[in-house]
């Protein structure tokens, strides 16, 4: 994978702000593979901290080791949500590390 394992704040932030459209394509077709995702299509929404991409109705969300809380934070909510709640909630397909 073309991602770096351990980026310091500075060098996560930079990949995330700078790095190509054919960079990123790259890195979704390879996570796509992975978890048998559809590997085209796949659009970048630019807002927030993190690397988001959305084809139809799945979002893909890339966080950095470092805001590896965060990541964890959001699966447990998103595992005991449905359970939880009587609205509609995103459902989580699969998670894990590049």
């Amino acid at each position: 994978m073309m991602l770096p394992e351990n980026p310091d704040y500075s060098a996560a932030c930079d990949l995330i702000d700078n790095a190509s459209e054919n960079f990123w394509q790259t890195v979704i077709q390879a996570i796509a593979a992975k978890h048998h995702l559809p590997a085209d299509h796949w659009n970048r929404i630019h807002v927030g901290s993190n690397v988001l991409f959305h084809q139809s109705d799945k979002v893909l969300k890339l966080v950095p080791p470092n805001w590896a809380y965060q990541a964890t934070a959001e699966i447990d909510s998103l595992l005991l949500l449905p359970q939880s709640l009587a609205v509609t909630t995103p459902r989580l397909i699969t998670h894990g590390t590049c």
